[in-house]
C-alpha cells in the first residue's frame, strides 16, 4: 500500500504519507502509483491537482493497473480538481476499484474494464 497525500493535507496526513504531491506535478505523482498492479493506493483528505503536470505519456489520464484500489478519505474529503483542463481516470484494466473520493471540474471516469467497481465516488 502507498498514502499519498496532497499540499494542502493536514500537517498528521503530511506526515503519515510515502509521498505528498507538490501542486506542480500531482498527475504524475498520481499516474506513477496507479501503474503499479495489486496496489491499494489511499489518498488522504485534502485536494490534488489533476492539472498539475502530465503523466510519462504526455497526457493527463490516470491509467489504473490491473487489480488496483485508490481509496480516499471520504468523496467531500478527497478531491481531484481539474479546473481548466479535463483530467481522466481511465479503466480499461480488471479488477480496478475507485472508493470514497470526488472529481470536479473537468475530472472525468471513461471504464471499459470487466470486474470494475466504484464506491462514493462523484
Amino acid at each position: 500500500m502507498i498514502v499519498i497525500a496532497p499540499r494542502d493535507a493536514s500537517p498528521a496526513d503530511r506526515a503519515g504519507a510515502d509521498t505528498v504531491c507538490d501542486g506542480k506535478t500531482d498527475v504524475a505523482v498520481l499516474a506513477k502509483a496507479f501503474a503499479v498492479p495489486d496496489r491499494e493506493v489511499m489518498l488522504t483528505a485534502g485536494t490534488f491537482n489533476a492539472n498539475a503536470g502530465f503523466n510519462a505519456a504526455g497526457n493527463r489520464y490516470l491509467l489504473p493497473a490491473e487489480g488496483v484500489t485508490v481509496r480516499g478519505a471520504g468523496p467531500g474529503l478527497t478531491r481531484l480538481m481539474a479546473a481548466s483542463e479535463p483530467c481522466r481516470i481511465s479503466v480499461d484494466a480488471p479488477g480496478v476499484t475507485l472508493a470514497n473520493f470526488g472529481g470536479f471540474g473537468y475530472v472525468g471516469l471513461q471504464a471499459t474494464a470487466d470486474r470494475f467497481t466504484c464506491e462514493d465516488v462523484y
